[in-house]
């Protein structure tokens, strides 16, 4: 495969199924700007429903005040958070099998189904607890589409990019994690219509209008239909990455877990919090709900320049640094700064900006940027669910917490377990540049090579022609067990991927 304007040889990236297929479409550049329009749709519909249900957490209090008590709250949570885990773990397996084309247009096509049950949900004879019950089950379902665009979407984005440099992680971050915050402030501003245009006393329309709304968002993709795939040998090249990769995993995992422990829930109850603070003014609520959005959407696109002056690991220490020094400001203060709401909205969406900066930018990059393309959507997929349980663990370890300690206690131990994240993010490795396979694989092809069990499986696939060499086997060196380069003091130098960090 010829890659543009290079004159040199290129050597394919190993692929599976569909992969195969789509890979030469997608570099051309027209197929390349389609594409990315379309995964940019995709991640601005996830965060658009995402952010739409936290605002309407507060609506379906107001209708059903007492009936609508913390444990439903919960419950629909859960169902989102682990829709997305099965989302993540399901999709990231189907990204490597049929392609993340076909993928993301199921995702998208499950969080529309989420969604007409979202706006249907209805119960019998106006029943509550039907209508909690039959909301859980469309949010799972959205949650599932919204856990499934990311892995093929992060797949997409880092595949259609020519050459792996900065440049193409900055077009990384504002197709995904940039786009995803778009969706708050655009899901605050079509909630501002919709309250504007009804009547009032009529709450309960702004609830399904706002959801169903949503399904102008997700778009459909172009599907390719792969080749069935044998599952033993797929599995052999799992155990063999696996290994190469175990301590990457536990590093990302981490990361992403602290991560979302920590900032999922000071995002998913911001609605609570607002509407507490401001006497249950639900204009007042969304205002400052906007104002969130934006500095969340404004954290990403600064993040998004910044890391490639600053690097991945500075930018991610200081933006943790920043949000336990904001968080702790919030817990020490919070009686007087409740008194004071527009200093105290000030310096939530600062928190939120600064998380949304450093890791909540980074995260989704290093970890797209860390596999080869061949189990790159498995292996993200498995990350994200991670740090989704991560979302689901502190969203009931916070609310614990504000409903045993006084509320001050939920910003300072946020504090805490974002130092916990300046200490995992230290031991980053150093800046890196992202290196396809095929660039790494022609590197190294002057060293030690060692065989994996690649060449009966891309035979199985049909694409013999992506061999290596005349035995078909992927060569990978010995020492080097990562697709990254590290850079460091403006040098170039190769580091072995499983590096110590003790």
């Amino acid at each position: 495969m010829s890659n543009g304007g290079d004159t040199g040889p290129l050597v394919s990236e190993p692929a599976v199924g569909s992969r195969a297929r789509s890979e030469e479409s997608t570099t051309r550049p027209v197929s390349r700007g389609h594409t990315l329009v379309t995964v940019a749709l995709a991640m601005l519909s996830a965060g658009y429903y995402f952010h739409i249900l936290i605002i309407l957490d507060v609506v379906v209090e107001m209708i059903h005040n007492s009936e609508y008590s913390r444990a439903i709250l919960m419950r629909m949570w859960n169902a989102i958070l682990i829709g997305e885990i099965i989302g993540q773990v399901l999709f990231g397996i189907l990204c490597d099998n049929v392609g993340p084309n076909i993928t993301l247009c199921t995702s998208t096509m499950v969080l529309s189904v989420g969604s007409i049950l979202g706006t249907a949900a209805r119960g019998v004879s106006g029943d509550v607890a039907g209508t909690m019950w039959l909301d859980a089950i469309a949010r799972g379902i959205i949650g599932v589409g919204i856990g499934g665009i990311y892995p093929p979407a992060s797949m997409i984005v880092i595949e259609t990019q020519q050459s792996k440099t900065t440049k193409s992680g900055r077009v990384f971050i504002l197709m995904t994690n940039a786009m995803f915050s778009a969706g708050a402030p655009l899901a605050t501003i079509l909630f501002l219509i919709v309250l504007s245009a009804v009547r009032p006393g009529h709450l309960d329309t702004v609830w399904p209008v706002c959801v169903g709304i949503g399904l102008i968002l997700p778009t459909a993709t172009v599907c390719y239909f792969g080749l069935s795939v044998n599952w033993t040998r797929y599995w052999s090249v799992y155990s063999t990455e696996l290994k190469r990769h175990w301590i990457t995993i536990v590093h990302t995992c981490c990361l992403s877990f602290i991560y979302n422990f920590v900032a999922y829930p000071k995002i998913i109850f911001s609605s609570a919090i607002l509407f507490a603070v401001v006497d249950g003014d639900l204009w007042r609520t969304t205002g400052f709900q906007l104002l969130l959005g934006v500095f969340a959407l404004s954290g990403s696109l600064v993040g998004a320049m910044l890391y490639t002056y600053l690097g991945r690991r500075r930018t991610m220490v200081m933006s943790f640094i920043s949000y336990v020094i904001i968080a702790l400001i919030m817990g020490c203060a919070y009686g007087r700064l409740v008194k004071i709401v527009p200093l105290f909205v000030i310096l939530y969406a600062f928190m939120l900006f600064m998380g949304n900066m450093g890791p909540g930018n980074l995260l989704g990059l290093i970890t797209a940027e860390s596999y080869p393309g061949r189990i790159r959507g498995s292996f993200y997929g498995f990350t994200a669910s991670i740090a989704t349980v991560g979302a689901v663990a502190g969203i009931h370890a916070f609310s614990a917490i504000e409903e045993n300690l006084r509320k001050q206690w939920v910003f300072i131990i946020a504090a805490i377990c974002g130092a916990v994240g300046i200490f995992i993010a230290y031991f980053l490795p150093p800046d890196a540049t992202f290196v396809s396979w095929s660039e790494r694989e022609l590197q190294d092809d002057k060293t030690t090579r060692v065989s994996v069990p690649q060449a009966s499986f891309e035979q199985h696939n049909g694409h013999p022609d992506q061999t290596l060499s005349a035995g078909g086997d992927a060569a990978y060196p010995k020492a080097q067990s990562s697709v990254l380069s590290y850079i460091d003091d403006d040098k170039v130098c190769n580091v072995p991927r499983n590096f110590d960090i003790s």
